[in-house]
């Protein structure tokens, strides 16, 4: 840049002397500064992009930052809200426009324009800890993953071999919450984990029977890696047309669907809702050894993530997506994106010599992005688009996908927030960029009804990728080139040759700062005071965003 700005020095000082060739040589001195800040690809925001890349927006929630953030398909910030905790979980927006997060205690609920809706804290009102997930009911209540720490003592009381086991042992709950008022909410259904096991360790202890018999029950006694953290539930999702709700659990490498339908009461037994099996598993998958009707060979799933029915109106409607990591003492050395299509005959998840179908996956894909194999050992996450396309978080890189269903790379960028913001070129320390997950919303999505889509700005500062893809994006085709900007600024105004009319005009310096800004603006000139040397102008109207290289002398 210092090169860029002594050249710009001597070009105009030649130019003050020898007028008749100002026009020569600024187009000279376009070209080559175009040249130098395209020398360098970017690392943070849009890294790559194709036009195959499916339409819409995609919203992330960095784990080092309150705020959440609204990007398009160039990388460009569209809307950002701030709430009050650093995430505990992932960020939903809703079909109102309103965004749900949960913080580390606080479930709140912001609208479009950044103004709290709702907010409650379940510790301090409840005394009970939500962690990793949350899901959104059609009704509006809130179903919330939560932990039971149940001391050893009473774990060996119902059967469990504890001798190895000191202290707390972990063991998932949900619960829905019904939100009132403004920050206000009570509990109207209740799951655990804990009313639904079987041993065969002690025949004088609750639960005892034969494990292959029972898959509808956990067995106590699995031997997972994760003694403690003994089911560690990181994902939870919702199918409102059977109403279940599916649950991830990590330490046991399978997903589980459970029924909705029941009482809360119901739910702590084996009979009651539609399936008359209270609150007993009603489909499991991914390690068919933890209820011993298989072996290590035919385990399908390793620390998974992010289990999500997928949308019926979808490519793979009514199947599942998972992420799963591989890693760990027992893993792959990569991680896969999985579909997997659960066969029911009249309502009842079929099953084969004794473990439920499908025996293998639907699809699956392992593959490399930017020439780097997909590995992610935590968190992370997967979910599919209508055109079967899927978005894959890589939570170690901070960086979002999107890969066709035929394993293509079509879209990729890389997360420039976190506890530090960063701007382009800088580099990122280890875990200061990370995100739990990410959602990309189709343009089409209801949420986005009456909502401005303009692109604001850049995270990152600036990025030559996103410019060019903002050069060739744009419902209403804006052409700066066309609209005529005289060029170079001159006396402090940008002029232009026609009076003009955007939602926005905003000028960046080439570290990517926001210099100047113009909202609404209707005319064919304005003001600016800014030092001599090459700027970045984005002219804004309705979903359109153009870009142009200015000089200011």
């Amino acid at each position: 840049v210092s090169f860029v700005h002594l050249l710009s020095y001597k070009i105009f000082t030649i130019f003050d002397k020898i007028l008749f060739v100002r026009t020569s040589f600024l187009s000279l001195f376009l070209l080559f500064s175009g040249l130098a800040l395209q020398a360098q690809s970017p690392t943070l925001g849009l890294l790559y992009k194709t036009a195959n890349v499916s339409d819409g927006y995609t919203l992330f929630t960095p784990t080092g930052s309150n705020n959440v953030f609204l990007i398009d398909n160039c990388g460009e910030l569209v809307n950002e809200c701030r709430f009050g905790e650093i995430p505990g979980a992932v960020c939903y927006l809703l079909e109102n426009g309103n965004l749900l997060r949960a913080g580390k205690d606080t479930i709140e609920i912001r609208d479009w324009d950044d103004s709290r809706v709702w907010h409650f804290a379940l510790n301090a009102n409840l005394g009970v800890n939500q962690h990793h997930d949350i899901e959104i009911l059609p009704n509006g209540n809130i179903l919330c993953l939560l932990t039971d720490n149940i001391s050893s003592s009473d774990m060996f009381d119902l059967g469990k071999d504890t001798v190895s086991v000191p202290g707390l042992i972990k063991l998932d709950r949900v619960i829905e919450i019904q939100p009132v008022g403004l920050d206000s909410a009570f509990i109207v259904w209740d799951w655990r984990f804990l009313d639904h096991l079987i041993q065969d360790f002690d025949s004088g202890k609750p639960g005892f029977g034969v494990i292959a018999d029972h898959p509808e029950l956990l067995d106590i006694n699995y031997p997972t890696f994760y003694t403690v953290d003994f089911t560690h539930c990181n994902g939870i999702d919702y199918n409102a047309d059977l109403d279940q709700i599916m649950l991830s659990a990590r330490s046991l490498d399978e997903i589980l669907i459970i029924d909705h339908s029941t009482t809360t009461a119901e739910a702590a037994g084996h009979t009651g809702g539609n399936s008359n099996m209270g609150g007993d598993f009603l489909f499991r998958w991914g390690n068919p050894a933890v209820y011993q009707q298989g072996t290590s060979a035919d385990r399908k799933l390793f620390i998974q993530h992010d289990p999500k029915w997928i949308p019926s109106n979808y490519l793979d409607g009514n199947k599942i997506s998972i992420y799963s990591n591989g890693g760990d003492s027992e893993g792959t050395n990569y991680s896969s994106a999985v579909i997997i299509d659960p066969v029911i005959n009249n309502g009842v998840y079929a099953k084969s010599s004794g473990k439920f179908l499908p025996l293998d996956y639907d699809w699956t894909w392992k593959g490399v992005i930017l020439g780097d194999t997909m590995r992610e050992g935590k968190m992370s996450g997967l979910h599919t688009l209508p055109n079967g396309n899927f978005i894959v978080c890589e939570t170690s890189k901070g960086q979002i996908s999107e890969i066709s269903k035929a394993g293509v790379v079509e879209w990729v960028y890389k997360n420039p927030r976190g506890f530090n913001d960063f701007l382009q070129f800088e580099v990122i320390p280890d875990d200061e960029n990370l995100m739990f997950r990410a959602e990309k919303y189709p343009s089409d999505y209801i949420g986005f009804q009456g909502k401005d889509l303009t692109g604001i700005e850049l995270l990152e500062g600036t990025n030559a990728i996103s410019d060019t893809c903002s050069l060739t994006t744009g419902i209403k085709g804006i052409d700066v080139f066309n609209i005529g900007i005289i060029n170079p600024i001159k006396d402090g105004q940008v002029r232009f040759n026609e009076i003009v009319e955007f939602d926005r005009i905003s000028i960046y310096d080439l570290q990517g700062k926001l210099v100047e800004t113009r909202s609404n603006f209707y005319g064919q000139s304005f003001r600016i005071e800014l030092v001599d040397g090459l700027y970045i102008l984005k002219l804004a109207q309705g979903t359109a965003v153009q870009s142009a290289k200015i000089i200011v002398h």
